[in-house]
Parts: C-alpha cells; sequence; structure tokens
C-alpha cells in the first residue's frame, strides 16, 4: 500500500471541512504565506495561479522546490501560527478535519512507521499537528526515495477491482504487447468480456491503463482473451485448490463446463476448497445445475449488447445457485441478507465494522464465510469488504435488493443523515452509498423511499455535493406523483396535509438549486410560493410537522434576503420563524 500521507490527501481534507467562504486559493495561500502573498484580494489572483493551486491540491503538479526550501529554513513556524490564526478558524469542523488526517496516518503506519506516526499523533495541539502532518506529506516519498510524487492510491482504491484473488498467471504475450503500445501511447483502454482478469492485468506496474468493456475508437485498445485452459487455467486452479491435482481430468472437465471463463473458474476453485467436496462432485453439481451450455446452442442471453458477456452472467447466476456448495440446500437467510445489502453499495467496498454496524449484524461469520467461498472480496489491508462487480450485478437481479428487504441498512443511513450534528469518519463513503443506494434500490415502500430522499437532500448539500442535487430533486418530484397516485391507506384529511408539506418542502429545495447558481430572484419566488402553500394552514389545529416545516422555510426565506442585501425584509421574516416556534412550542420539535 502507497503512503497516503500526502499532500493532495491533507488538502483535500482541510477543503473538505472549511468554510464556503474561505476559498481555495485563500486556504493555500495562507498555508504558505511565507511564500505567496495571502494578503491579495481575490480580483487581483490571476486564472493561471489558480490552476496551478488547485493542481498542487489534486497532486497533479508537486509543490515547487523554492516554497520547500523556504520552509525548510525554521518557517515551518511561520506555518504553524498561520495554521493557529488564519486557517483553522475558518474550519467548520476541526476536529474531524483532524480525526480524517489521523487516519491517514493509521492507514500509512507500515509504509511511514510506528514511531513517526506515534510522534505526530501524540501533539494535542491541533496547529501543531496540522503543520507536522503536512511538513512530513510536502517532504517525503517513499515510493521513490525522493521528492514531489503525487499520490494516486484514493483515486485507485475508489475505482479499483475487488478481485475475488490475489493470484496473477499467465498474459506473458499479451505483458509484452502492453509494454509495446505504451512505449507508443500514454494511455492504453484494457478491453475483453466481465470478468475475464482485466483490472488484474492492470494492478501490475504499468504507465495508466484503463479497463473498460466498451470499445472506444480514438485510443489504443488491447483486448484480453481468456487464459489458455490447459496451462494457464489449471495453474490458478490448484493455487486456489491445491487438493484439485489429485483429479486432474476432473479439474479440467470444469473448468471446460464453465467455458474456461476466469472468475467463474476463480470461484468454481474457492467453493471446491471451502465446501470440502471433490472435484468430480463439483462437477456433477455445474453440469446438473445447467452450465454445461453446449457452444452449438442458441442461447439468447444478451449484456451490453454482447452474447459472451450475457452467457458468463448466467454462468455466475447458476454458480451462486449451487445448493451443496454451502450445504444447505440453499443460501442461508443471513448470507443472502449480506449479498442484497452489499450489492446496494458502490464497488469501491465498505469497511467491514461499518457494514456490521448498518446491518446490526451480531458477528461477521457470514460475511467471512461468503468470503470463503469467493462470492465476497476481503481487502483485509483496507479494511473494506465488496463484490465484484459482476456479481454485484447477480445478485441484484437474483436478490432483487428493496427498501423492505433492506431496510435496516437504510435506517441506519437514514440517522445519519437526521443526526446533523454529528460528524461520521469518512462521510465521502457514506455520500457515496446514499446515492448508490438511491440509484438502484426498488422502492417498494414509497413512503418510506419519499422520506428517505427528503432527508438525503440536506445532508448532500451540507456536503456540497452540488452535481447530484438536481437529480436527486427530480427523484423526489416522481416518487411523490407516484406516491400520491397510490396512497390508499390514509385519510383523506392526511393526504392534504402530508401533500401539502412535500409540495412545500420540494419548492424548498427547488429554490437551493437556484441559490447554488447564485440566483436569488428565481431562489426568492420559489420559497415565497413555499410558504404560500404552508401559511394558510397554520392553524390552531394544525400538526407537528406544518408548523415546524413553516418556521423552518421563513428561516430559509429570511437568509435570501439576506442574500439579496434586504436587511428590514430579513429582520422581518426571521421573527416570524421565531414567533411559529414558541407558539408551537407545545408540539415539540
Amino acid at each position: 500500500m502507497r503512503n497516503r500521507l500526502t499532500f493532495a490527501n491533507i488538502i483535500s481534507i482541510l477543503l473538505e471541512n472549511k468554510k464556503k467562504t474561505y476559498q481555495q486559493h485563500q486556504l493555500v495561500r495562507s498555508l504558505f504565506s511565507a511564500y505567496l502573498n495571502d494578503e491579495l484580494p481575490s480580483s487581483e489572483i490571476y486564472a493561471e495561479n489558480n490552476t496551478m493551486y488547485s493542481r498542487w491540491c489534486t497532486g497533479a503538479r508537486p509543490i515547487p522546490m523554492e516554497i520547500l526550501r523556504i520552509y525548510e529554513e525554521n518557517n515551518f513556524e511561520v506555518m504553524e501560527k498561520d495554521f493557529r490564526c488564519k486557517i483553522i478558524p475558518n474550519l467548520i469542523n476541526e476536529s474531524q478535519a483532524r480525526s480524517q488526517i489521523e487516519e491517514l496516518i493509521h492507514d500509512s503506519r507500515n509504509i511511514i512507521g510506528n514511531k513517526t506516526a506515534n510522534e505526530i499523533l501524540a501533539l494535542t495541539d491541533n496547529a501543531a499537528f496540522f503543520t507536522v502532518a503536512v511538513r512530513y506529506a510536502i517532504l517525503s516519498d517513499h515510493e521513490h526515495s525522493g521528492l514531489f510524487s503525487p499520490d494516486l492510491s484514493d483515486t485507485i482504491q475508489g475505482s479499483r477491482l475487488p478481485s475475488i484473488t490475489e493470484e496473477f498467471v499467465g498474459r506473458k504475450n499479451e505483458l509484452k504487447e502492453c509494454g509495446k503500445l505504451l512505449q507508443e501511447h500514454p494511455t492504453l483502454f484494457i478491453s475483453g468480456v466481465a470478468g475475464i482478469g482485466k483490472r488484474e492485468f492492470a494492478q501490475n506496474d504499468f504507465q495508466l491503463l484503463i479497463t473498460t468493456r466498451c470499445r472506444p475508437t480514438q485510443y489504443p485498445i488491447m483486448k484480453l482473451k481468456e487464459l489458455d485452459a490447459d496451462t494457464e487455467l489449471m495453474e490458478l486452479f490448484y493455487r486456489l485448490c491445491p487438493s484439485a491435482k489429485e483429479d486432474t481430468l476432473a479439474t479440467k472437465q470444469i473448468i471446460h463446463t464453465v467455458h474456461s471463463h476466469t472468475l467463474t473458474v476463480v470461484l468454481s476453485a474457492l467453493s471446491l476448497s471451502a465446501s470440502g467436496m471433490e472435484a468430480e462432485e463439483l462437477l456433477y453439481e455445474l453440469q446438473t445445475c445447467g452450465l454445461s451450455i453446449a457452444s452449438s446452442e442458441a442461447v439468447e442471453l444478451y449484456k451490453d449488447g454482447d452474447y459472451t458477456d450475457g452467457l458468463m452472467a448466467e454462468h455466475l447466476r447458476k454458480l451462486l445457485q449451487l445448493g451443496k456448495l454451502l450445504q444447505l440446500g440453499k443460501l442461508s437467510d443471513p448470507c443472502l441478507d449480506v449479498l442484497r445489502n452489499l450489492s446496494l453499495l458502490s464497488a469501491s467496498g465498505v469497511l467491514k465494522n461499518a457494514f456490521k454496524n448498518w446491518l446490526k449484524l451480531p458477528s461477521l461469520n457470514d460475511v467471512n464465510y461468503l468470503a470463503k467461498y469467493g462470492f465476497i472480496h476481503d481487502d483485509k489491508e483496507n479494511r473494506k469488504i465488496s463484490l465484484h462487480p459482476l456479481i454485484r450485478e447477480i445478485v441484484a437481479l437474483e436478490t432483487l435488493p428493496s427498501i423492505s428487504n433492506c431496510h435496516t441498512l437504510l435506517d441506519s443511513l437514514h440517522c445519519i443523515c437526521l443526526v446533523h450534528g454529528l460528524e461520521v469518519k469518512r462521510p465521502q463513503n457514506v455520500i457515496d452509498f446514499l446515492i448508490s443506494i438511491t440509484e438502484n434500490i426498488l422502492a417498494d415502500i414509497q413512503e418510506d423511499y419519499l422520506l428517505f430522499l427528503q432527508d438525503m437532500f440536506p445532508y448532500l448539500e451540507k456536503y456540497l455535493v452540488t452535481d447530484y442535487l438536481p437529480k436527486l430533486v427530480d427523484r423526489i418530484e416522481y416518487i411523490m406523483k407516484l406516491y400520491d397516485n397510490n396512497a390508499q391507506n390514509e385519510s383523506e384529511l392526511q393526504q392534504d396535509n402530508r401533500f401539502r408539506c412535500d409540495k412545500a418542502l420540494l419548492l424548498d429545495y427547488k429554490a437551493e438549486l437556484f441559490l447554488i447558481k447564485n440566483d436569488y430572484k428565481n431562489a426568492l419566488k420559489k420559497r415565497l410560493k413555499a410558504v404560500s402553500v404552508l401559511e394558510p394552514y397554520l392553524t390552531e389545529e394544525a400538526d407537528q410537522r406544518t408548523a415546524n416545516l413553516l418556521s423552518n422555510l421563513y428561516n430559509n426565506l429570511s437568509n435570501t434576503y439576506l442574500l439579496r442585501k434586504k436587511t428590514k425584509e430579513t429582520a422581518e421574516i426571521l421573527h416570524t420563524a421565531l414567533t411559529i416556534r414558541q407558539e408551537y412550542a407545545h408540539l415539540g420539535w
């Protein structure tokens, strides 16, 4: 694992936790004020300087040598003072920023050493802690025994295939071809059917390899084919299941039965090793479950427009259903539930302990059991679990994750959205999971799904995930229409009250989308309309949701007037919001 205590990672955490009004260039110039003039107004910052700072922050460019020389000349005291007086006061959550940097240090212990890690972590003064962490990051690079190498481990891990095997065999000719292509081109796409081993091929030490099921024409592309069945796949099978050497003929027939598909061969080997079956028993199960599809048969299976992909997907569907492999006739309900919920989360994986807590599992026995059979990838180095993308697709098709059968996971993440005052470690992971669930879950209980989406909006807004908010608003509006058309268990009065509140909240969210674009005029119109929807119903019989929401709408309206520099209206509207809170305090908040 690479050193994660890099400048790009640290500055990313500081940017994530800064105030909206504290711009990136201000943070960078304050951080290096001994070299950069941090008193210049924004209007005097050249566009090329902003671009340069952005490249430092992403790791695309190293911190210049002249800056490092200045700070090595006993100027790190200046940096500590800048943290204390300029940067920390502009952080929304100082303790969370420290906690996230501590995570980087813990994750890098095997690179930076326990002594260095413990020395940094022992600093109780946050200004000193941030300074020492930045100093280490900009002066150290263990990969090349030099300076200034950008760290891409987060990027790699975010899109990394959760491989089900650490073994790599064969591909000698393709490795030579790849090396030749990369001498002529800086970028190379690696193509091939799903599960053939594209991303395993790309953890090798190359310049830049991109795995894809597409076939781009504007870039060089190299397609991976099946490993040789009699040599390479046999070797891979034996590495994962040494006992299979006792029956070479059956092992060859197993590989032939699953059409020499790399992922399916690996799963078969892991299943054979874990189950204690004989190779002939596994072969019989594969054949009787229908995996032996003759190449001459006209099988109407299509995946991504490719017959072969569809065939491999069908192989995996059958393999996941093999009864004797799990010695239960079928997967146990808890194991199915683990797979179902895991298929909802993003392919980059989830921390094992977080997954255990969110699903309220008594232990990780079922997770470990599935990992033993190769269905789940257990990334012990990063303490994550995940599903191979192809297995993830199959599991979703087989288990149909929905609001009703994944309610425990949804309730846990919903609570995180609701408790705005409590921060969680790695909020970006939670954000990725929320979006993944929204995109993939079946909305069989529309009322619960609508509440989930409505409470998700302010959570994403809090962490400035502005690019997804318009899509989320569209989904909220769509589910509202479905729910209103299908509502059967509500009285007419309940339905009217709920509809008004949902409509007003939707208008408020649409107003927020205008604010993101600095369109204060249209934002004001939307918020005035939202207030007008609820205001006539603020009577003595008003329910808690109506009073609470209307108070919040007035508060948001006052903020919109403030942005338009209408101070009189701001004060009047804010007073109205507080008055509603006082008059309806007996309903509870």
